[in-house]
Protein backbone atom coordinates (compact mmCIF):
# COMPACT_ATOMS: atom_id res chain seq x y z
CA UNK A 1 0.00 0.00 0.00
CA UNK A 2 1.56 3.07 -0.75
CA UNK A 3 2.23 5.69 1.98
CA UNK A 4 1.16 9.53 1.03
CA UNK A 5 1.94 12.88 2.85
CA UNK A 6 -0.42 15.93 3.93
CA UNK A 7 0.20 17.79 0.24
CA UNK A 8 -3.17 17.41 -1.33
CA UNK A 9 -5.04 17.86 1.98
CA UNK A 10 -8.15 19.51 0.09
CA UNK A 11 -12.04 18.88 0.44
CA UNK A 12 -14.48 19.35 -2.88
CA UNK A 13 -15.70 22.42 -3.21
CA UNK A 14 -14.37 24.15 -0.09
CA UNK A 15 -11.90 27.40 -0.75
CA UNK A 16 -8.06 27.67 0.77
CA UNK A 17 -8.30 24.11 2.99
CA UNK A 18 -5.32 24.10 5.05
CA UNK A 19 -6.29 20.27 6.46
CA UNK A 20 -8.88 18.02 7.61
CA UNK A 21 -9.18 15.26 9.92
CA UNK A 22 -11.24 12.42 9.87
CA UNK A 23 -12.39 10.04 13.56
CA UNK A 24 -13.91 7.22 13.25
CA UNK A 25 -15.13 5.39 16.80
CA UNK A 26 -17.31 2.45 17.24
CA UNK A 27 -19.08 1.97 20.36
CA UNK A 28 -19.23 -1.78 21.55
CA UNK A 29 -21.40 -2.71 24.64
CA UNK A 30 -18.88 -5.09 27.01
CA UNK A 31 -20.47 -6.98 29.03
CA UNK A 32 -20.40 -10.27 31.31
CA UNK A 33 -23.36 -13.18 32.69
CA UNK A 34 -23.46 -16.26 33.79
CA UNK A 35 -23.08 -17.80 30.56
CA UNK A 36 -19.54 -16.06 30.19
CA UNK A 37 -17.60 -17.56 32.70
CA UNK A 38 -15.29 -14.85 34.19
CA UNK A 39 -15.04 -13.32 31.19
CA UNK A 40 -16.56 -10.42 28.92
CA UNK A 41 -17.92 -10.17 25.67
CA UNK A 42 -18.70 -7.53 22.86
CA UNK A 43 -20.77 -7.60 19.90
CA UNK A 44 -20.54 -5.31 16.89
CA UNK A 45 -20.96 -1.79 17.68
CA UNK A 46 -21.95 1.48 15.84
CA UNK A 47 -19.69 3.43 13.82
CA UNK A 48 -19.70 7.12 14.31
CA UNK A 49 -17.63 9.66 12.03
CA UNK A 50 -16.40 13.04 13.11
CA UNK A 51 -14.03 15.18 12.03
CA UNK A 52 -12.70 18.78 11.04
CA UNK A 53 -11.62 21.18 8.39
CA UNK A 54 -9.17 23.92 8.31
CA UNK A 55 -8.68 27.00 6.21
CA UNK A 56 -8.33 30.82 5.70
CA UNK A 57 -10.83 33.35 4.34
CA UNK A 58 -13.27 35.65 6.11
CA UNK A 59 -16.47 33.94 4.51
CA UNK A 60 -16.01 30.52 4.26
CA UNK A 61 -19.86 29.84 3.02
CA UNK A 62 -20.35 26.51 2.11
CA UNK A 63 -18.73 25.53 5.98
CA UNK A 64 -21.19 27.99 7.61
CA UNK A 65 -23.47 25.29 9.64
CA UNK A 66 -26.92 24.65 7.98
CA UNK A 67 -29.74 22.23 7.76
CA UNK A 68 -28.49 20.74 4.58
CA UNK A 69 -25.66 18.14 4.21
CA UNK A 70 -22.37 19.13 2.93
CA UNK A 71 -21.15 16.50 0.21
CA UNK A 72 -17.60 15.18 1.55
CA UNK A 73 -14.97 14.51 -0.96
CA UNK A 74 -11.76 14.55 1.41
CA UNK A 75 -8.71 14.30 -0.89
CA UNK A 76 -6.01 12.12 0.35
CA UNK A 77 -4.14 11.56 -2.68
CA UNK A 78 -4.76 13.73 -6.24
CA UNK A 79 -1.67 12.11 -8.29
CA UNK A 80 -2.75 10.54 -11.65
CA UNK A 81 -3.60 6.82 -11.18
CA UNK A 82 -3.37 6.70 -7.79
CA UNK A 83 -6.51 9.06 -6.78
CA UNK A 84 -7.68 8.44 -3.44
CA UNK A 85 -10.36 10.27 -0.92
CA UNK A 86 -12.83 9.92 1.91
CA UNK A 87 -16.76 10.18 0.84
CA UNK A 88 -19.70 10.74 2.20
CA UNK A 89 -22.35 12.90 3.81
CA UNK A 90 -22.05 15.43 6.63
CA UNK A 91 -23.61 17.98 8.52
CA UNK A 92 -20.93 20.91 9.93
CA UNK A 93 -21.70 21.96 13.36
CA UNK A 94 -19.85 24.24 14.44
CA UNK A 95 -17.59 27.03 12.68
CA UNK A 96 -15.07 29.16 14.10
CA UNK A 97 -13.32 32.14 11.97
CA UNK A 98 -10.12 33.73 14.25
CA UNK A 99 -9.18 37.02 13.45
CA UNK A 100 -5.66 38.44 14.96
CA UNK A 101 -4.40 42.49 13.96
CA UNK A 102 -2.01 41.69 16.73
CA UNK A 103 -0.27 39.39 14.38
CA UNK A 104 -1.34 40.19 10.77
CA UNK A 105 -1.70 36.39 10.98
CA UNK A 106 -4.11 35.50 8.02
CA UNK A 107 -7.79 35.53 9.12
CA UNK A 108 -8.21 31.37 9.64
CA UNK A 109 -11.27 29.05 10.17
CA UNK A 110 -11.89 25.76 11.77
CA UNK A 111 -15.01 23.91 11.28
CA UNK A 112 -16.17 20.66 12.42
CA UNK A 113 -18.31 17.86 11.28
CA UNK A 114 -20.50 14.86 12.14
CA UNK A 115 -21.14 12.15 9.14
CA UNK A 116 -25.02 11.34 8.02
CA UNK A 117 -24.14 7.96 7.36
CA UNK A 118 -20.73 6.04 6.72
CA UNK A 119 -17.69 7.48 5.11
CA UNK A 120 -15.71 5.61 2.79
CA UNK A 121 -12.66 5.32 0.72
CA UNK A 122 -12.75 5.82 -2.85
CA UNK A 123 -10.48 6.32 -6.24
CA UNK A 124 -11.48 10.22 -6.99
CA UNK A 125 -9.67 13.11 -6.54
CA UNK A 126 -9.78 17.13 -6.66
CA UNK A 127 -8.53 20.30 -6.68
CA UNK A 128 -9.23 23.80 -5.57
CA UNK A 129 -10.27 25.81 -8.24
CA UNK A 130 -10.40 29.40 -6.21
CA UNK A 131 -7.06 31.58 -6.40
CA UNK A 132 -7.24 33.84 -3.95
CA UNK A 133 -4.97 35.76 -1.53
CA UNK A 134 -6.32 35.15 1.84
CA UNK A 135 -7.05 38.57 4.22
CA UNK A 136 -5.06 39.27 7.32
CA UNK A 137 -6.03 40.95 10.12
CA UNK A 138 -4.75 44.42 9.88
CA UNK A 139 -7.55 45.78 8.96
CA UNK A 140 -9.83 44.02 12.05
CA UNK A 141 -12.31 46.74 13.10
CA UNK A 142 -15.62 46.41 15.33
CA UNK A 143 -18.26 49.50 15.40
CA UNK A 144 -21.07 48.77 17.94
CA UNK A 145 -24.56 50.76 16.73
CA UNK A 146 -22.02 52.65 14.50
CA UNK A 147 -19.75 53.84 16.56
CA UNK A 148 -16.65 52.42 15.93
CA UNK A 149 -14.12 50.98 19.24
CA UNK A 150 -11.82 53.34 20.61
CA UNK A 151 -9.93 50.57 22.48
CA UNK A 152 -7.30 48.98 20.80
CA UNK A 153 -8.47 45.60 19.43
CA UNK A 154 -6.01 42.39 19.36
CA UNK A 155 -8.15 39.79 18.09
CA UNK A 156 -11.79 38.71 17.03
CA UNK A 157 -13.19 35.69 16.98
CA UNK A 158 -16.50 34.60 15.04
CA UNK A 159 -18.78 31.59 16.73
CA UNK A 160 -21.26 29.73 14.92
CA UNK A 161 -22.67 26.07 16.05
CA UNK A 162 -26.26 24.31 14.92
CA UNK A 163 -25.15 21.07 17.18
CA UNK A 164 -27.19 18.14 15.87
CA UNK A 165 -29.07 15.14 17.59
CA UNK A 166 -28.13 11.77 16.51
CA UNK A 167 -30.06 8.31 15.44
CA UNK A 168 -28.88 4.97 14.37
CA UNK A 169 -30.07 2.66 11.86
CA UNK A 170 -28.14 -0.35 10.27
CA UNK A 171 -25.11 0.10 13.15
CA UNK A 172 -24.28 3.88 11.45
CA UNK A 173 -24.83 7.19 13.09
CA UNK A 174 -27.46 9.59 11.34
CA UNK A 175 -27.75 13.36 12.35
CA UNK A 176 -30.46 15.95 12.25
CA UNK A 177 -29.22 19.64 12.75
CA UNK A 178 -30.60 21.69 15.42
CA UNK A 179 -30.79 26.00 16.04
CA UNK A 180 -28.45 28.14 15.51
CA UNK A 181 -26.22 29.71 17.53
CA UNK A 182 -23.50 32.21 17.19
CA UNK A 183 -21.20 33.99 19.68
CA UNK A 184 -18.53 36.82 19.54
CA UNK A 185 -15.68 37.64 21.70
CA UNK A 186 -12.92 40.19 21.11
CA UNK A 187 -9.89 41.17 23.36
CA UNK A 188 -9.09 44.44 23.33
CA UNK A 189 -6.09 46.83 25.43
CA UNK A 190 -8.49 48.97 28.15
CA UNK A 191 -7.79 49.55 31.78
CA UNK A 192 -11.36 50.41 32.54
CA UNK A 193 -13.53 47.56 32.92
CA UNK A 194 -17.15 50.02 32.27
CA UNK A 195 -17.46 50.48 29.41
CA UNK A 196 -20.81 51.83 27.95
CA UNK A 197 -20.31 50.57 24.22
CA UNK A 198 -20.13 46.79 25.61
CA UNK A 199 -21.62 46.90 29.12
CA UNK A 200 -23.35 43.58 30.20
CA UNK A 201 -26.78 43.05 28.88
CA UNK A 202 -26.56 45.72 26.29
CA UNK A 203 -28.15 44.47 22.90
CA UNK A 204 -26.62 46.01 19.67
CA UNK A 205 -25.89 45.47 16.44
CA UNK A 206 -22.13 45.07 15.51
CA UNK A 207 -20.35 44.77 12.58
CA UNK A 208 -16.58 43.22 12.56
CA UNK A 209 -14.31 44.26 9.76
CA UNK A 210 -12.17 41.92 7.93
CA UNK A 211 -11.28 44.44 5.65
CA UNK A 212 -11.44 47.59 5.07
CA UNK A 213 -14.63 46.62 3.59
CA UNK A 214 -15.88 43.67 4.12
CA UNK A 215 -17.44 43.18 7.32
CA UNK A 216 -19.75 40.71 9.27
CA UNK A 217 -22.82 42.17 10.72
CA UNK A 218 -24.77 40.33 13.84
CA UNK A 219 -27.85 42.74 14.54
CA UNK A 220 -28.84 41.83 17.83
CA UNK A 221 -25.44 40.89 20.26
CA UNK A 222 -26.34 40.63 24.26
CA UNK A 223 -22.92 41.40 25.70
CA UNK A 224 -21.88 39.43 28.37
CA UNK A 225 -19.15 39.49 30.71
CA UNK A 226 -15.50 39.82 30.19
CA UNK A 227 -12.13 37.72 30.70
CA UNK A 228 -8.72 37.79 31.07
CA UNK A 229 -8.06 40.64 33.31
CA UNK A 230 -5.00 40.30 34.81
CA UNK A 231 -2.52 42.99 36.36
CA UNK A 232 0.72 41.12 36.36
CA UNK A 233 4.07 43.02 38.03
CA UNK A 234 6.49 40.51 36.94
CA UNK A 235 5.41 40.57 33.57
CA UNK A 236 4.64 44.02 33.41
CA UNK A 237 1.76 43.09 30.75
CA UNK A 238 -0.18 46.10 28.97
CA UNK A 239 -3.74 45.88 30.62
CA UNK A 240 -6.11 44.13 28.95
CA UNK A 241 -9.24 41.78 28.37
CA UNK A 242 -11.72 39.40 26.22
CA UNK A 243 -15.58 40.85 26.03
CA UNK A 244 -17.95 37.90 25.38
CA UNK A 245 -21.21 38.10 23.44
CA UNK A 246 -23.98 36.19 22.55
CA UNK A 247 -26.45 36.69 19.08
CA UNK A 248 -30.04 36.75 19.73
CA UNK A 249 -32.30 36.00 17.10
CA UNK A 250 -35.42 38.11 18.05
CA UNK A 251 -35.71 41.29 20.19
CA UNK A 252 -39.83 41.89 21.33
CA UNK A 253 -41.09 40.55 17.67
CA UNK A 254 -38.28 42.70 15.31
CA UNK A 255 -36.59 39.46 13.99
CA UNK A 256 -32.75 39.89 13.86
CA UNK A 257 -30.18 38.54 11.23
CA UNK A 258 -26.68 37.89 10.77
CA UNK A 259 -25.25 38.25 7.28
CA UNK A 260 -21.40 39.34 5.30
CA UNK A 261 -20.99 42.12 3.25
CA UNK A 262 -18.69 41.25 0.71
CA UNK A 263 -17.70 45.26 -0.34
CA UNK A 264 -20.47 45.97 -2.65
CA UNK A 265 -23.36 44.01 -1.40
CA UNK A 266 -24.78 41.78 1.39
CA UNK A 267 -23.95 37.76 0.60
CA UNK A 268 -26.85 35.84 1.79
CA UNK A 269 -27.98 35.83 5.36
CA UNK A 270 -27.21 33.34 7.36
CA UNK A 271 -30.11 33.99 9.19
CA UNK A 272 -32.92 36.40 8.52
CA UNK A 273 -32.73 39.29 6.39
CA UNK A 274 -30.02 41.42 5.66
CA UNK A 275 -30.70 45.49 5.73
Amino acid sequence: MPIYNGKNAYVDDVPCVQTWSASLATTHQRHSSSCIAGATNSPPGIKNWSGQITGLGDFPSIVIPSLSPLTFLGVINNTGGSLKSLNGSVFIESLTIDINKATYAPISWTATFGAHGDLVEAATGAADSVVSEAPNGKDLAITIVATPITQAIQTAQLVFRRPSTTYVDAGLTYRTPGNLEADINFAVLESALEVAAYAPNALSLVKIFTTATKYWEFSKIRFGGKSNFVVDRTSNNVLGYTVNGMWNAIEGTTEGWIAFFNGSTYETAIYGTAP
